[in-house]
């Protein structure tokens, strides 16, 4: 930031609020619209499937931009209304993408569900794969010393493989046993 900088072998100033200001005012700017937009596209579009889609591009252009923003800010000493500043420029960002989430669960509800889903079926099959790792890495250096890096990570694939495919039929039956007694989420 050209304004705020001291020249060589002087006492640094603090940052000032009108200096941050005038240095990034394009990208102030950007990051307002896209809040504006998102807040806009949410109550005023008519088609549903784009009135979920939509904001959360905007919301997700605003993010990006406001942590562009945020790792603009200068280094310590700052005057304390750039550290306000800064602090409520999180919270828009953070208030504006609370109101999303709360407008659109029928959007992001699903998508976890099947991130969560995917963690566990991948998660015991990771970790299992890796303790098969070390065992046969063990079993190698002890009992069959002509066994290679590239037979053990051939072999732990192999394992991961199975082990994917174990777990997921287990994940299927144990849902198909609990179908009967259904879990329901109550979501605003």
């Amino acid at each position: 930031m050209s304004s705020m900088s001291a020249p060589p072998g002087s006492k640094q100033s603090r940052a000032t609020l009108s200096d941050f200001v005038k240095d990034n005012s394009t990208l102030i700017t950007g990051v307002a619209a896209f809040a504006a937009l998102t807040a806009f596209f949410s109550n005023q579009v008519k088609d549903v499937a784009i009135q979920a889609i939509l904001p959360g591009f905007t919301l997700l252009g605003s993010f990006v931009m406001a942590f562009e923003l945020f790792m603009r800010t200068p280094p310590p000493p700052r005057h304390w209304r750039l550290e306000v500043f800064e602090y409520v420029l999180v919270w828009l960002v953070f208030c504006v993408g609370w109101y999303w989430v709360e407008t659109f669960p029928s959007l992001w509800v699903p998508f976890v569900a099947a991130i969560v889903n995917l963690v566990l079926v991948l998660t015991p099959s990771i970790l299992l794969t890796w303790l098969f790792g070390i065992v046969v890495r063990h079993a190698s250096r002890r009992v069959h010393k002509h066994l290679t890096e590239e037979t053990v990570i051939r072999s732990q694939r192999v394992a991961f493989f199975l082990l994917l495919v174990f777990n997921g039929a287990l994940y299927l039956w144990v849902g198909h046993k609990l179908l009967p007694h259904p879990v329901t989420l109550k979501l605003p």
